[in-house]
Parts: structure tokens; sequence; C-alpha cells
């Protein structure tokens, strides 16, 4: 086993949040637990490496490395595309044209079984982000949902699977309508136009959303909400909202590449969780967000967190396993197995 850098614990020691293997309340920003025992090195030859990313927190923890990058301060040569399309992502994963995904966590287990193994996840980069909004004062608890419609975008992926899981938990099913749309910002023009009083909608599109709607307000954090669940299901899951993945053949061929990029990922999400105001900047520069000050504003509830090793792990593959449960497509089938987990 090799050892860690000392940089690297440095910066765990520095930023580390408390982490239970319990329903984690939503980290604020960052929440940073990389393996004592990771092995990260600096290479001694700069490696090119192509990083794709879905715009939105998934690539927010990110944007410290882009800057560094672009002024020739990283550790290896980036590439960085940001893209609102995931299946952008599984075509450019699945071709080799790209080394590093940050992509939903669901995706990246049905990405494993699509690929036959060919890629490993590193890192949880994103936890809860979901809230449950209105424009009125209908809403004080879950218990005031029932009998409720509620505005939700994604059907049948992760935020439809956790609201429904929340929802049995609370002996809520079946007594809530959910009205799904293909768009976060259909939800809000929705909730614009008076269709629509309650929606669950993720983080920045509801700080977005307040912007432009002076009596929205966050009614229920899902985060409560699944800790709550988890106190009655005996369930030990965290939210996982997303990830970062990498093609198992480059992971072999540039092992020092990767533990390179891991470090400096680190580095940026510990940056992003300290400096929001520097971060929010970024966000804009590299055209995440088009807006500053909303940027600010949504930075410290995005979930964005960095969790390798065991605990990425440990942590992962309980909440896999209630998607499972919900509906095996959603994670491509079948759980992925012990080899789907990169701990170095």
């Amino acid at each position: 086993m090799r050892h860690a850098n000392k940089i690297a614990m440095a910066l765990v020691l520095a930023f580390l949040s408390l982490f239970f293997f319990g329903c984690a309340k939503e980290p604020e920003p960052a929440e940073i637990v990389s393996n004592p025992q990771s092995s990260i090195i600096t290479p001694a030859e700069k490696t090119d490496v192509n990083i794709i990313a879905i715009s939105g927190p998934t690539g927010m923890g990110m944007v410290k490395l882009m800057k560094d990058n672009e002024t020739g301060n990283a550790s290896n040569n980036y590439s960085f595309t940001l893209t609102s399309n995931p299946n952008d992502v599984v075509g450019k994963i699945s071709s080799g044209e790209t080394d590093i995904a940050a992509i939903p966590a669901n995706l990246a287990a049905t990405l494993y079984a699509k690929t036959k193994g060919a890629i490993q996840v590193l890192a949880i980069n994103t936890l809860n982000n979901l809230y449950i909004v209105q424009t009125g004062e209908e809403i004080s608890s879950l218990s005031d949902l029932e009998g409720k419609s509620i505005a939700v975008s994604g059907q049948g992926s992760t935020p439809e699977y956790v609201l429904n899981y929340i929802l049995a938990a609370n002996d809520l099913e079946g007594k809530v309508k959910i009205n799904f749309y293909t768009e976060h910002s259909e939800v809000v023009s929705k909730l614009a136009a008076g269709e629509e009083t309650i929606a669950m909608l993720p983080q920045p599109f509801v700080s977005a959303a307040q912007s432009k709607l002076e009596n929205l307000s966050i009614a229920i954090n899902i985060a409560d909400a699944w800790e709550q669940a988890c106190s009655i299901t005996g369930n030990t899951s965290s939210i996982v909202m997303g990830c970062v993945v990498a093609r198992r053949e480059f992971i072999e061929e540039h092992p020092e590449a990767i533990d390179a990029f891991l470090k400096e990922y680190l580095t940026s999400v510990a940056y992003v969780s300290t400096n929001v105001e520097d971060t929010a900047k970024l966000v804009v520069e590299y055209g995440i967000m088009t807006d500053e000050a909303l940027a600010a504003t949504a930075l410290p509830s995005c979930g964005i967190a960095f969790i390798s090793g065991t605990t990425m792990r440990d942590s992962l593959n309980p909440f896999l396993e209630i998607l499972f449960e919900a509906n095996p497509s959603s994670v491509g089938g079948a759980l992925p197995d012990e080899d789907f987990y990169y701990i170095s």
C-alpha cells in the first residue's frame, strides 16, 4: 500500500466534515472525506486527460481545477467539457473519447453494467441538493403533503426514487400526486404560472427560481426528510447524487495521473468550500451559471463533496441498493460488484 500524500492529508484535516454511515445531512457547503491510504503521487510527466462533467453541481467542484489547468498550474494536461445531456457522457466514455466523467451516481452504475465493468468510480462528488419548495404556505412538514400534488422533473431518475422512498416510509405512498415534467426549468415555469404550487427541485434551480418568484420558499430539505425516512426504515444510506468515474483502461495505464487528479480534485473542492464568492465567479466564467450572485447563494446548498476510498464505497453502495429495489434498471439491471469502486 503506497503512502498518502502529506499535502492531501493536511487538506483533509483542515476541511474534514464529520461523516456518519447513516443518513447524513447535506454538507455546508462541502464534505471532504479522503481515504487515508489512497495513493496520491505527482506524476513526473504531465498526462493528457479528457474530462466531461454534467453542467451543475457535479461540475461545480471542479472549477478551481479548471482554472489551475488554464493557468498551467495543474499536474496533468486536462481538457474539460461541460454538457447538460447525460447521453453525451455515456457516448464519450463508452467510445474512449473521454477518460474521466462527473455524472449522476445511478448513471455510473448503469454505465458500469453497459460497459461490462470498463469504468470505476473514483469519488463521490455530490450529496443531497434536493428541496421541496412552495409558492404558498401549505407545507411545513411531510404530513402536509397528503392530498396535495407536487411537480417533479426527471421521471425514472434519482429524484423520483428518493421522493418515493421518503413518501413510502412516512405512509404517504399513493396519497400524494406526483406530476412529472421533462426539465427543471419547466417545473419553474409551472410554478410561475400558478399551475403548480409545490415542487421538488435541486440546487442551483431553487436559487434561480427564487430570484424570479418572490413568494417561492423552501418548505422541506430533502436531506432532513431522508434522515427521517431512514430512522423509520432502519436504512443506513445517504443520498448520493453524483460521482466521478474513469475508464478502467486509463486508470491502469496512468495510475499516477489518476492519483494526481484525485489530489487536485480534493484541493478544488476544498477551495470551493471556503471561497464561495471567488468560486461563484469561476462558476460563471466556465458557463455553469450566468449570475454570480445566484451562484454564491446556491453553492453552499449544492451538496458538493469529495468522498473517496472505502468511505466512498460504504456510502454509495447502500444508496444504489435502494435504487435497485425501487427499479433495477435505474442502476443498469444489477448492483455493481466490489470492482466498481476504485480503492487504491
